[in-house]
């Protein structure tokens, strides 16, 4: 099965916390909301995960997920 994370917008209506961190990359309790995600797919039987990717996409830099850029990410 196969899964993607949506996670190139700018996550405004977190601010102060989001300045230079993609929402999904913050911490949560002891992990990332991110690895959160990701437990649950694989929980779930997803073994193929991508990833859209705009705002500070350079700090996404996992190796066993396959990524898609999303340069419009700061207009939709």
């Amino acid at each position: 099965m196969k899964a993607v994370i949506v996670a190139a917008g700018m996550g405004t209506r977190l601010r102060p916390h989001i300045e230079e961190t993609p929402k999904v990359l913050l911490p949560i309790g002891s992990q990332r909301l991110l690895d959160y995600q990701r437990a649950a797919l694989a929980e779930a039987g997803v073994e193929d995960v991508a990833l859209i990717r705009g705002f500070r996409g350079d700090l996404f830099t996992d190796p066993d997920l396959t990524y898609y850029e999303n340069p419009e990410y700061e207009r939709n």
